[in-house]
């Protein structure tokens, strides 16, 4: 089962991690195997939508890269990880030259959320073993942690030099980016990583959506004709792509995605509201007033302005 996003109001605009640790990516051949790493910053969570005037704007981010909370910390694990943290301080020592035990250090203090310690661990590891691309993607999440967004992408983008097509760092890049606003840049790594994970759909998602709020409407709807192949059923896709459909001004595609999307989900605000604007698009004022009836019967408020407008058009006093 898919995770659910947040559906973007129709008639909204909507507009971007965390980790905890895993086993770490294949470490440099100048040092030896990693123990842990914190695994992949996932994207942050959507605001919530804000007014916006009567028209389609955006899509609804698909809901498959929601925030991974940092991972709550029980009273044993504080317990254990300050035993490995005291273990960890001595094994540095005791071994001062080791890049890998700095590493190690360096994790112990990321688990325990103190991010801020951990960026000089990881700055040892680095000064030891420069192509340790690890701790350069380790040291961008506690930059990226403690507000300094601007260094973690450049850590990242040096860790990158070091493993190009590293699937996690792109990642990381992509969605710091996002979170600076560089969509065009976000857009150009997530291109890349969909290259390297064709049938990911989070990946697509992300790709498609940062598409769109470029307004490359068309590259967008392929890559939610995409996830719908890979993972169907879900009612935002079909308005994602609907969408897409509409601002192309193909209304005849825009309708029978839409009233796809209605099948697999009658209660959906977004599709409802997209039908009863696309209807008023189309001149079609009895299926537009049979939308909004729909929608009143359903709860689904609608935009004032919207309805306004639909009054004077069709010449209607009431649906």
């Amino acid at each position: 089962m898919k995770l659910f996003y947040i559906m973007c109001l129709l008639l909204t605009v909507a507009c971007t991690g965390c980790a905890t640790s895993g086993e770490a990516p294949e470490s440099p051949a100048e040092v030896s195997p990693a123990v842990t790493q914190p695994t992949p910053v996932r994207p942050e969570t959507i605001p919530p939508p804000v007014p916006a005037p009567a028209t389609p704007a955006r899509p609804a981010r698909p809901p498959r890269d929601r925030q991974i909370e940092a991972k709550s910390l029980s009273v044993q694990d504080v317990q254990q990880l300050e035993n490995n943290l005291v273990q960890a301080r001595l094994d540095v020592k005791e071994k001062p030259r080791d890049p890998l035990l700095h590493y190690k250090l360096g994790n112990v203090l990321f688990d325990l959320h103190r991010y801020q310690e951990a960026i000089p661990a990881y700055d040892r590891a680095i000064a030891l073993a420069p192509t340790m691309a690890a701790a350069h993607t380790n040291r961008g999440l506690c930059l990226r942690r403690v507000g300094r967004v601007d260094e973690a992408i450049r850590e990242y983008r040096v860790a990158l030099d070091i493993k190009p097509d590293d699937p996690v760092l792109l990642q990381n890049l992509a969605i710091a980016l996002e979170g600076e606003g560089e969509t065009s840049e976000a857009v150009d790594v997530l291109s890349r990583l969909a290259e390297l994970r064709p049938e990911d759909v989070p990946v697509l998602a992300r790709l498609a959506h940062g598409l769109f709020l470029l307004g490359r409407y068309s590259e967008a709807g392929w890559y939610f004709q995409e996830i719908i192949r890979l993972d169907p059923g879900l009612a935002s896709d079909y308005y994602n792509l609907g969408l897409c459909y509409f601002h192309l001004g193909d209304y005849d595609r825009a309708l029978m995605t839409w009233l796809t999307a209605l099948a697999h989900d009658g209660r959906n605000q977004s599709v409802n509201k997209g039908l009863a604007i696309l209807y008023w698009k189309r001149a079609e004022y009895e299926q537009a007033w049979g939308m909004v009836a729909s929608c009143r019967n359903k709860g689904i408020p609608l935009d004032a302005q919207f309805l306004a407008n639909l009054l004077k058009d069709s010449q209607k006093v009431s649906p």
